[in-house]
């Protein structure tokens, strides 16, 4: 009889010795009497509850992995079925420029190419919530105007820096094309360009690039700054996209080289340190992979979208993996009664809020704006307690003026979420965006009346 076959024969009989000593003891045996009932020694018996215990820690093990195995197919099944889910968001562009829409650029994150390609959000039953055009101007930016290095006598440019709020290539107009055509019905002799230096995804990683990479290095002509930030987007590290060519392994030599191969690669440097941020399409090489959420689509299929005669069939996916680690990523920071206490201590306050990296990151953008010496002006329109506290300290930081959502109004206004929402997303639809541009604007416009122009 070999070693495991006895384990179990023993584990049987323990179970069996162990019930009868139950009932004529009309109590529950001690493992170490049961043992000693089956004529075992001190020294095998030690050992054999051991194993005992390990075996069943191991059957629990199994059992929750089998289970959980068992619930993620059956979902995942009824997910590509439609029978769960079916209420997420679609994203896509159409496909018309063979180097890609999206080029990795390492002063920013991204170059938007100068092809106008359609792009917008549908969900899986074929109903369009949203679409616009992704087109970039000379610099790359989501903008229709180029960004001339000198500006107009008669114009006052302020560069702003966002996320995909401001980027909003999914809507006719933006927000602040929106403020700005309203500002400049207020002014006679003067004209305000909003330009919409703003990155899909990005954050304060991809805006302290932009302020060395472009507005120092190139000698941008400025005469104010923004920073239109949206629930903690300064927790965002440097971001960058590429699409078209993507690097492939070469099986036989090992070594990468570019292929043709329609999709989009979304990706977040994970460190604060623009040293580590790669700096050629070399260094992005082995990044490659799926990217779910999101499609380059031909015209042909767009064509269908805007129709009405597309729906979209799920592709197979772990689903209950998915949605756990999407909880995870966003589980968010509390007030702690330790902040609260030390609000006067600057120092303590930064370092709990701020990693060490990010930190430093802020004051060296802090550094940055003080050489460019502009005024700056923070947006915040966050939605979380937590988050507007980042952005009131990080403008103290760089030395910004802020403004809130708040204080302007917005969150006040009486208008159904799914009229300025796309369903199941969270981003401003046209509505949304128009709305937003009409509340915001009068307070940026008494910035620029009183800090910018003197």
């Amino acid at each position: 009889m070999t070693k495991k076959s006895s384990f179990f024969s023993n584990l049987i009989s323990f179970e069996k010795e162990k019930k009868r000593l139950s009932n004529s003891e009309d109590k529950k045996p001690d493992k170490k009497r049961v043992c000693k009932s089956m004529g075992m020694r001190e020294g095998a018996a030690r050992s054999f509850i051991f194993k005992r215990r390990c075996f069943f820690i191991l059957l629990l093990l199994l059992s929750v992995i089998i289970t959980y195995g068992i619930t993620e197919i059956t979902y995942s099944i009824f997910y590509v079925r439609g029978h769960v889910d079916m209420e997420q968001i679609f994203w896509f562009n159409e496909d018309v420029d063979p180097e890609g829409h999206y080029r990795f650029d390492p002063d920013s994150g991204f170059r938007i190419s100068q092809t106008p390609a359609r792009m917008g959000a549908v969900l899986p039953d074929g109903q369009l919530e949203s679409m616009g055009i992704l087109q970039g101007n000379d610099l790359g930016f989501q903008d229709d105007r180029d960004f001339k290095i000198d500006k107009p006598e008669n114009q006052i440019r302020i560069a702003v820096l966002g996320d995909s709020y401001t980027f909003s290539s999914w809507t006719d107009k933006t927000w602040i094309r929106i403020a700005e055509d309203k500002m400049n019905r207020k002014l006679e002799d003067k004209e305000i360009f909003l330009m919409n230096f703003a990155i899909d995804g990005g954050g304060l990683g991809n805006w302290a690039a932009i302020v060395e990479n472009i507005f120092m290095e190139k000698d941008l002509e400025l005469d104010g700054i923004i920073f239109a930030s949206w629930s903690c987007n300064l927790d965002r590290q440097f971001a960058w996209r590429h699409d078209g060519y993507m690097f492939v392994k070469d099986k036989e030599t090992g070594e990468y080289y570019e292929k043709k191969q329609p999709g989009l690669k979304i990706k977040t440097v994970h460190s604060w340190d623009p040293d580590d941020y790669p700096e050629t399409r070399k260094d992005i090489m082995g990044y490659w992979g799926p990217n779910w959420g999101w499609k380059n689509f031909d015209s042909e299929t767009v064509d269908l979208i805007e129709a009405g005669k597309w729906s979209y069939h799920p592709e197979f996916k772990p689903y209950l993996t998915i949605r756990l680690i999407e909880f995870i990523r966003g589980l968010r920071i509390r007030w702690s009664e330790e902040v609260i206490a030390h609000e006067d201590d600057r120092d303590i306050l930064y370092r709990y809020y701020f990693e060490e990296g990010q930190l430093e990151l802020i004051f060296d953008l802090a550094e940055n704006l003080k050489e460019i010496n502009l005024p700056v002006l923070t947006v915040s329109f966050s939605g979380y307690e937590e988050c507007y506290k980042k952005d009131e300290l990080f403008a103290e930081i760089v030395g910004s003026e802020v403004i809130t959502d708040k204080e302007s109004g917005w969150p006040e206004l009486d208008i159904p979420d799914d009229d300025i929402h796309i369903k199941n997303d969270g981003h401003w639809n046209q509505k949304g965006a128009y709305f937003f541009g009409k509340t915001m604007y009068q307070a940026i416009l008494d910035w620029i009346l009183e800090d910018v122009v003197k």
